[in-house]
């Protein structure tokens, strides 16, 4: 039986596919980063800067929090979707408007008083205050955070990754020791990411919150 040649054409014809499937995945990817770049952030004013590292004075702010365990993944995933289920209208005290709040960044984990145990927040959005915000469900409580200096170190990479995580919360207590500042509290990690930012791409933050500095 003869052979039937391949069409030469076809081959070409599924790269070209291929190809503009993979640019319209990175053009998506691309227009959703920067969309997260246009949110509103927690406003600092920075004191000191050392590569990665920076010492920052953060504003007060009011930010949406919720009580959750587990590894800090985990624990950032479960509590990032409760406090987006508040700013959307959906875990609100039923009385309450379901008008959307605008999202934030960073959403910002805080060890609890037990091993495992995590507060998730994130702040509202600038000039909100306790009393002008819908009133949450049961899971989701409002608080006032006031100014504090934090002492943070940025890196790529996800959160996923406990041992790039563990190195770097580990760089940051060094750094804090070496600068002669003394932490108060413990680490807390910031994401500023959605999931589907890949790892290069990705901002990620251990904070620290530390004592003014005694004046010479």
């Amino acid at each position: 039986m003869a052979r039937t040649a391949p069409k030469r054409g076809l081959g070409r014809k599924v790269a070209k596919a291929t190809l503009a499937t993979a640019s319209l995945g990175v053009a998506g990817l691309f227009a959703y980063w920067l969309r997260e770049r246009a949110y509103a952030s927690a406003e600092y004013e920075v004191v000191r800067k050392d590569r990665s590292f920076s010492l920052r004075r953060y504003a007060p702010m009011v930010v949406a929090s919720t009580e959750t365990s587990g590894v800090l993944h985990d624990a950032l995933d479960s509590g990032f979707r409760r406090l987006f289920g508040y700013i959307s209208g959906d875990r609100r005290a039923p009385s309450e408007d379901a008008s959307a709040i605008a999202m934030t960044t960073p959403v910002v984990a805080v060890p609890g008083e037990h091993p495992g145990s995590w507060k998730v927040r994130f702040g509202m959005p600038p000039g909100a205050f306790p009393s002008t915000l819908p009133a949450p469900g049961n899971d989701v409580s409002i608080e006032q955070v006031p100014g504090r200096l934090i002492a943070a170190v940025r890196f790529a990479g996800r959160e996923t990754n406990s041992t790039l995580t563990a190195e770097r919360r580990e760089d940051l207590i060094a750094w804090v020791r070496l600068q002669g500042l003394s932490p108060i509290g413990e680490p807390e990690f910031a994401g500023y990411n959605a999931p589907i930012i890949p790892g290069p791409a990705r901002r990620n933050e251990w904070w620290i919150e530390v004592a003014e500095p005694v004046a010479a």
